[in-house]
């Protein structure tokens, strides 16, 4: 039949049997051969046909081996027909569960879901029901069990969870505990899946479904439940906590979301209306009214002021923002961070520390704290997890001492930074893909560790006019932008090596040099060459003629530039060889602005 997927199970009997009707097949056959030989031909194609279909033999006796694989193979295949269209992640978080439920084993199992709200507990519970309902004799799925039990009672759920399995309307029950009893009485010959979805107490599953021996067996029971220590008070047999989505599910997610695709479009500008934010932040306060420290989220100055000046931070805290819009003197206790292990995002402007701080959180992966007033980052902080720094305008003279691992940072930007003398040791940061050191007057030494970052993208040193230590040699194959504008006491740049073919800009404008590398010819990517105003460059090498990407060749003010390669260009004939640079430039299309004076 069109439209269905055949998955033969072969029991006690090879495949070769079934497609030459041979042995019993084949006894079986003669004896209707004589009854109606046009509907036994029928017979015989379809089961020769089935035969050469892949499936399972299954010897006798061995059932309850074959049972997980075969359901796992159709529910990958249900799974694919988008039975769960637009739950993104969920095939594999429902496998985990299925694992857990082992059906096809004969005794009573409670299955316990565990996890904060949103994370996707009901619809991977949903997901399990109506995939798996079916091999049940009868099921049932009480929804929102706190909230239905406020507001309409207990006894309601029990006349609901009997209704499902019995098929019966006008079931009343007016009281709970003969509720409990009935629905002992009543189930006790049922295999039955029952899902009860968002508990948050004990009583509501006394009620429902607190012992094994109140089921039939091979029944089995979920629970889903924000409250960890409910299910292991319970006993349950297993507890699953699912995997909060990965980076990439949840941008699919967004996208299917707001764009209807599984890619959003490459022009992804998002806000979020003013009435969303009051209302996200209306549940954080809910959370708990009374003490801010016990929330995981902090906004408000004076919440945030009085946790960390009085050293209440706790493990609930997982974001601060504090944006205010004047610089105000703050006396935080210098272990206010300490207590606050979960904190993953800190963004601080306008705020001057009156103390030390001895601790960061070492989970922190988002840090931005533009006018950061203390000398460095706390001696302890361990940064494993960050991903983005961002501490602008700061008092930083040197971020830390040694080696930090550093496997998550991708972005880090310290510019205007005006008491940094030093980058720090970025060897163990082999992710990081921009750095942007941008007017920083101070700063002498960058590390020699830059110059072999294998994801860099964006390396800024923009006016740091006392720069004059750099890596003798660039090897980073991703590099696009690479800015040494207004480096005044830079006297000569690195090398570059024959991987750096993706560089596309290249700014060396207001520097010291007195000449470009030769190795500027594997610069095959560039598209952009700004060396004006370097008033001590005197010589170029030919290879940038052959750089045939260059569009922008930029030579404004270098008034000591005499030779091209080793050929003299002497005073007078100054102007005629930048003529012949432009003639050259623009019969292949490019532009080069040149000024010799």
């Amino acid at each position: 039949m069109k439209g269905h997927t055949i998955f033969p199970v072969f029991y006690d009997v090879e495949p070769t049997e079934v497609r030459k009707q041979k042995g019993s097949f084949g006894e079986a056959f003669a004896k209707h051969d004589k009854e109606n030989l046009e509907k036994v031909e029928r017979w015989r194609d379809a089961l020769a046909e089935v035969a050469n279909i892949s499936g399972w033999v299954v010897p006798k006796g061995q059932e309850s081996e074959y049972i997980e694989p075969i359901v796992e193979k159709i529910f990958k295949t249900l799974s694919s027909i988008k039975l769960n269209e637009g739950l993104v992640g969920i095939d594999s978080r429902v496998w985990e569960v299925y694992s857990c439920l082992k059906i096809g084993l004969t005794d009573v199992r409670m299955i316990g879901i565990y996890g904060t709200g949103g994370i996707g507990k009901t619809a991977i519970a949903q997901v399990v029901y109506d995939s798996f309902s079916n091999q049940f004799e009868a099921s049932s799925f009480l929804h929102n069990v706190r909230e239905t039990a406020e507001r309409e009672g207990l006894a309601y759920l029990q006349e609901q969870l009997l209704s499902d399995i019995f098929v019966e309307r006008n079931i009343r029950i007016s009281d709970v505990d003969n509720g409990a009893r009935l629905i002992r009485h009543r189930l006790f010959n049922k295999k039955v899946l029952l899902i009860l979805d968002d508990v948050d107490c004990l009583d509501q599953l006394y009620k429902l479904a607190c012992k094994r021996d109140w089921f039939r067996p091979g029944s089995r029971i979920v629970i889903t439940t924000r409250d960890e220590h409910l299910l292991k008070t319970l006993e349950v047999d297993e507890i699953h906590r699912p995997k909060e989505l990965s980076s990439e599910e949840a941008v699919r997610l967004l996208s299917l979301t707001c764009f209807g695709s599984e890619h959003p479009p490459e022009d992804n500008h998002l806000w979020m209306h003013p009435l969303v934010q009051q209302m996200g932040r209306e549940i954080i306060l809910r959370e708990s009214p009374k003490f801010p420290w016990k929330r995981s989220r902090l906004w408000l100055p004076e919440d945030i002021d009085l946790v960390l000046t009085d050293n209440m931070g706790t493990e609930a805290i997982e974001s601060i923002v504090l944006d205010l819009p004047t610089q105000k003197e703050v006396h935080w206790h210098p272990e206010a961070f300490s207590k606050m292990h979960c904190l993953v995002l800190l963004k601080i402007h306008n705020v001057q520390l009156q103390h030390e701080l001895t601790h960061f959180p070492n989970g922190l992966r988002f840090v931005e704290w533009s006018g950061y007033s203390l000398k460095s980052l706390p001696p302890n902080f361990e940064p494993k997890m960050l991903v983005e720094l961002t501490m602008c305008h700061s008092n930083i003279e040197l971020l830390w001492k040694g080696v930090k691992q550093l496997d998550s940072l991708r972005f880090i930007k310290l510019s205007h930074s005006r008491n940094l003398v030093r980058t720090p040791d970025f060897s163990e940061a082999r992710a990081l893909e921009r750095i942007d050191f941008e007017g920083c007057p101070n700063l002498i030494e960058v590390h020699p560790s830059v110059g072999v970052l294998k994801h860099l993208i964006f390396l800024n040193l923009k006016d740091c006019t006392s720069l004059v230590s750099l890596p003798n040699k660039l090897e980073m194959e991703t590099l696009e932008i690479f800015s040494l504008s207004g480096c005044s006491k830079v006297k000569k740049i690195p090398e570059f090596t024959k991987n750096m073919e993706r560089l596309q800009e290249l700014h060396v404008n207001g520097t010291a040099i007195v000449d470009l590398p030769s190795s500027i010819e594997h610069l095959t990517g560039l598209s952009l060459l700004n060396i004006s105003h370097c008033k001590n460059l005197v010589h170029l090498p030919c290879a940038i003629l052959r750089l045939e990407l260059l569009r922008d060749f930029i030579v404004l003010g270098c008034s000591r530039l005499a030779t091209f390669d080793d050929h003299e260009i002497l005073p007078s004939r100054k102007r005629s060889i930048w003529l012949w640079v432009e003639e050259f430039f623009r019969g292949s299309g490019r532009r080069v602005k040149s000024k010799l004076s």
